[in-house]
């Protein structure tokens, strides 16, 4: 059992308060954790499973760019400061001997330890292509031999057409020096294959692949030696893409297969693990106590999940679950429960179903119908949000934080254009306490038991933005075509409000409460709605608002919730707009090769954040708290942090790692708020210090 000290710590000083963030600018913090998920390692130092995430893509002024998550027990969260990697990422490993983690990318090598990246060795790895980049090439660390052996892989010419070339070849890196193996027998040329290093019987495991050209699945079981691959004549699992890893508790190495099917390999025969099995694509994990498999979810191929293998089946861990998507959702904030309610939206003709989601800082998946496409608003003074629309086009639905209800008003608005040409808007008027909706027919109040219409003139069309402004007391929306567009306000019945002059491509819009304003945004351009102009600045984050989008205001927190794409990621993803986002920032300091300090999931308000650091085995360890950073000399080292917030001090255990746990008090004062942190050890009657971190507590 490793020692924890669980602290809850109030941090202080160094943050505005929300009055004084008017002047700041809007930043973006993701707050999903994953966009799809990667190879994955267990770092036997640190205890964890390290998975590697892309979170950048090239173009859109960007490269590739990964960082790593670390599983936490029921989730995958980001390590801070970030680890980020330029390059592709095709596999990764984990070094014992020198305790880093291996990570390769096309030709490169580079390794991580704690959060220092580095290359191994300075010379390029062989490729087959002088001329295009491999990929898909697999790897894995010979304990034994300290060796690194890399199979397979594949590339597309740059030729005209482009040629598809599997690889065969086998690469050792011994000594710093690659060789490639000289082998007449050897597995045939693949990519998507496993290979899995077992250290009991120091044998590397090949399993599985195939090629794209021509199209070849395999099924087959190589095992290296370190000097010779020998096909093993045994069946099993299905042919085709496969990804493993090595389960210490078991002594087996484990492959997931083409159907999604889990299998353990001890040298002679592979079994397969029980029932409920995860998904085809899944990755698999071993996370020092068991076996993780994280992907698509039955039903539902745009969620992630995890599933955690009990010794006898497959179980989801529900606080794993994601919403990922590049479909349109409905939002709209639940001020009753507290949290974003969203409905997950595919087309009609689409076999994936309607889903419904909340999120409170993780998403939960609800299970029972969903309606289909409509306009979503939340009605406070029933506690329940109102959807209108549905497949048909004249659904009226309930939500009370747990289930839908269809129900049947004696008078309903007529029926509006089924999906997905729907195009009525709903909001929420607490001034009035009525739920309004515009669309054919013109303008429609709910008042949680039946529909009226709404008298007097009425917006010349159906507009992109529609939206209650509490500085205005109104709804707010646009209509009309190209330059003639206006825009209108409803605080009982419409009045034209002024020309929309500018904002005829708007995407979305929301209230921003922290800068008491209605924004409409577009992807270069965002506007302030002032009673009677829309103004115009330049935008303040790099939207790409041509994919799907959703925005909707929590006014609990006084922040903006986006769903979609910024700068260079290329899926879907929620995201906190707001001027104080959560951060950990490097301050350096430390010693030149001092204890790895990190932190486990953002210090973000109300949440809870482990700080880990990995110092010899057994050895007593000291966490400083300051609320300013110093700088003074301590020997060789640099002290940035001197303790006089509070000191922690405890125990590594025999694995090394010293952890705190950081409880962040749920309140809006403490948004903004920061702390300076810095780890020490005694090694040899010296002080060995870590770099020095700045904890912000944000959205």
């Amino acid at each position: 059992m490793i020692p924890r000290c669980i602290a809850i710590l109030v941090l202080g000083g160094g943050g505005a308060m929300s009055g004084m963030l008017e002047a700041q600018v809007r930043r973006a913090t993701e707050v999903d954790t994953l966009a799809r998920y990667g190879p994955s390692v267990y770092d036997r130092a640190r205890q964890r499973a390290v998975m590697v995430r892309q979170i950048a893509w090239p173009g859109f002024g960007t490269s590739t760019q990964h960082d790593l998550v670390a599983w936490d027990g029921g989730d995958w969260v980001p390590i801070l400061p970030p680890i980020v990697l330029q390059q592709t990422v095709d596999d990764v490993a984990y070094d014992a001997l020198r305790d880093r983690i291996l990570v390769l990318g096309g030709t490169t090598l580079r390794t991580v330890r704690g959060t220092e990246i580095g290359f191994l060795p300075t010379v390029p790895m062989p490729s087959p292509s002088l001329f295009d980049t491999p990929e898909q090439r697999r790897l894995v660390h010979d304990e034994a031999r300290d060796e690194v052996v890399v199979f397979g892989g594949s590339h597309t010419t740059r030729t005209s057409p482009p040629r598809y070339v599997a690889y065969d070849q086998t690469y050792v890196l011994r000594g710093g020096v690659w060789q490639e193996a000289p082998l007449a027998i050897r597995p045939p040329a693949r990519d998507g294959h496993a290979l899995v290093h077992d250290p009991l019987r120091r044998r590397t495991v090949l399993f599985g692949g195939g090629t794209s050209v021509p199209f070849v699945s395999f099924g087959d079981t190589w095992e290296w030696d370190g000097f010779a691959w020998t096909q093993v004549a045994v069946s099993g699992p299905a042919a085709g893409g496969a990804q493993g890893t090595y389960d210490p508790t078991m002594q087996r190495v484990v492959v997931i297969d083409a159907r999604g099917d889990v299998w353990a390999f001890d040298g002679r025969a592979w079994t397969p693990l029980g029932a409920g099995t995860p998904r085809p694509g899944a990755r698999l994990a071993f996370d020092g106590t068991g076996l993780l498999a994280s992907g698509h979810s039955v039903g539902y191929l745009y969620d992630l999940e995890t599933l955690r293998w009990n010794g006898a089946t497959w179980n989801l861990v529900p606080t794993s679950v994601h919403l990922h998507s590049s479909y349109d959702a409905l939002m709209a904030y639940d001020t009753t429960r507290d949290e974003l309610l969203c409905v997950h939206l595919n087309p009609p003709t689409s076999w994936i179903p309607t889903s419904t989601w909340t999120w409170n800082g993780r998403w939960t998946r609800h299970a029972g119908t969903t309606p289909g496409a409509g306009a979503l608003a939340f009605d406070e003074r029933h506690g329940e949000a109102v959807l209108f629309g549905g497949w048909t086009g004249s659904e009226t639905w309930t939500w009370n934080g747990s289930a839908w209800t269809q129900r049947t008003p004696p008078v309903s608005p007529p029926q509006q254009a089924p999906p997905p040409q729907q195009g009525h808007r709903l909001a929420y008027d607490p001034i009035r306490d009525r739920t309004v909706m515009h669309g054919i027919g013109g303008t429609w109040l709910w008042d949680g038991t039946t529909w009226a219409p709404s008298a007097g003139p009425q917006p010349p069309s159906v507009g992109t933005i529609f939206e209650f402004d509490p500085s205005r007391g109104a709804i707010v929306t646009t209509g009309g075509l190209g330059l003639s567009m206006q825009t209108w306000e409803w605080s009982g019945q419409w009045q034209l409000a002024g020309p929309t002059s500018g904002l005829a491509s708007s995407y979305l819009a929301a209230f921003d409460p922290q800068r008491g304003r209605l924004v409409a945004f577009e992807n270069t351009v965002e506007h302030e709605w002032s009673g009677t102009a829309w103004i115009a600045s330049p935008a303040s984050l790099p939207f790409r608002l041509q994919y799907a989008r959703a925005m909707e205001t929590d006014p609990v927190r006084r922040r903006l919730l986006f769903r979609g794409v910024l700068g260079g990621r290329e899926t879907l993803l929620l995201h906190v707009l707001g001027d104080t986002p959560s951060l950990v920032e490097d301050l350096g300091g430390g010693c030149a090769s001092g204890i790895a300090l990190t932190l486990e999931e953002r210090p973000a308000v109300g949440a809870t954040a482990e700080l880990v650091a990995n110092v010899a085995p057994n050895a007593p360890v000291l966490f400083g708290f300051a609320l300013q950073p110093i700088s003074a000399p301590l020997g060789s080292c640099t002290l940035r942090s001197d303790g006089s917030l509070s000191l922690s001090l405890l125990g590594a255990g025999p694995t090394g790692r010293a952890s705190v746990t950081l409880a962040i008090p749920a309140e809006p004062w403490m948004r903004g708020a920061s702390v300076v942190v810095q780890a020490g050890e005694m090694q040899g009657g010296q002080v060995v210090l870590s770099r020095a971190l700045r904890l912000s507590a944000g959205d």
